[in-house]
């Protein structure tokens, strides 16, 4: 949320060529982020279909759903994705790991105390 601006802009111009949904975790809550008042933040916020929100905290994490920690809270900012709130909370998760020649990365939500592989 601290580059809202720039963030709404990109996907304000990949929503004009394609379809695209965009889930977004902050951890910023959603009232925090409304009571700014930030005109750039406001409008990223209408192009955010699900805003996961909170602090990630790793001992509440409980390896299932799409939201990092128990404590963060999810939003359905748009109707896209409201009868998915299961899979949100209660879903099996996956991990990507893309490894390269000096790097790893990895695509999805971890399993709680994940270590990242060391080369």
């Amino acid at each position: 949320m601290l580059q809202a601006g720039k963030l709404h802009q990109l996907v304000s111009q990949v929503k004009a060529v394609r379809p695209l949904t965009v889930i977004c975790y902050t951890g910023f809550t959603l009232e925090s982020l409304r009571e700014t008042g930030a005109q750039d933040v406001i409008d990223f916020l209408k192009n955010i279909d699900v805003l996961i929100d909170g602090p990630y905290i790793d001992k509440l994490n409980n390896d299932t759903g799409l939201r990092g920690s128990s404590n963060q809270g999810i939003h359905f900012l748009t109707g896209m994705y409201k009868d998915h709130e299961h899979q949100f909370l209660n879903g099996q998760r996956n991990l990507e790991m893309h490894l390269f020649e000096a790097r790893v990365l990895t695509v999805g939500i971890h399993a709680r105390n994940w270590k990242k592989p060391v080369r």
